[in-house]
């Protein structure tokens, strides 16, 4: 477990040291210091196969609000105008380029 933890680091870690006081305390055991706690599960694919699922749906969930918000940004970054060249500026920009690009004939 993550740092005493599950699903997370730190997550629960106050009920995995109550479990290991009173397992301490039942079967007459002693823990180490700094013991790593294990989780033992029955069906292995089971448990990879629902972190897969649950790391794919962060992913696209994520991919989709990033599309969105971008969309809604640029929407109104277009609308409003920032960001864009004025017309004043396009000629002097499309004539300094024609000249740079100019080449001497023979």
């Amino acid at each position: 477990m993550l740092d005493g933890g599950y699903p997370c680091p730190g997550c629960h870690a106050d009920k995995f040291r109550a479990a290991v006081k009173k397992a301490e305390a039942m079967h007459g055991l002693v823990s180490a210091p700094g013991a790593m706690y294990v989780r033992w599960v029955s069906d292995v694919p089971a448990v990879e196969f629902e972190i897969l699922l649950g790391a794919l749906t962060f992913v696209l969930l994520s991919a989709f609000f990033g599309f969105v918000s971008f969309f809604i940004l640029g929407s109104m970054f277009w609308y409003f105008g920032i960001g864009a060249r004025t017309r004043e500026s396009e000629p002097l920009l499309l004539e300094a380029s024609a000249s740079r690009s100019k080449i001497p004939t023979v």
